[in-house]
């Protein structure tokens, strides 16, 4: 038996719906994961900082912000960032005596005795 142009035209907007519901599980289903894989990279990641900066863990939520916004967001630290992400790292910039990385480091003159 032969289906009719509107039999056809049905059919395939079932099967258009059953594929819009599929693709739309596997969307969550990826969502998810992601989700997941971001949430395990966030713990893992704060774990080796407070492995490092144990005081970290007595802060308030503000106190943690300000020392992040104080320590991370910076110039010195972009430019290490930008760095370590960059295809071919382009040699460091000089660093100007406004660098905090650039005071010298003063020793006291020996004490005669």
């Amino acid at each position: 038996m032969r289906k009719t142009l509107e039999q056809k035209i049905e059919a395939n907007r079932l099967e258009m719906e059953r594929l819009q519901k599929e693709q739309d599980l596997l969307l969550a289903e990826q969502e998810e994961k992601e989700n997941q894989a971001r949430t395990a990279r966030h713990f893992k990641r704060g774990d080796h900082v407070e492995k490092h900066l144990p005081e970290l863990i007595t802060l308030t939520e503000r106190q943690f912000y300000t020392f992040v916004e104080k320590t991370l967001l910076t110039p010195h630290t972009r430019r290490i960032l930008d760095e370590l992400t960059a295809e071919k790292a382009p040699p460091p910039a000089p660093l100007k005596p406004t660098d905090v990385t650039a005071q010298p480091v003063t020793t006291p003159p020996a004490k005669k005795t």
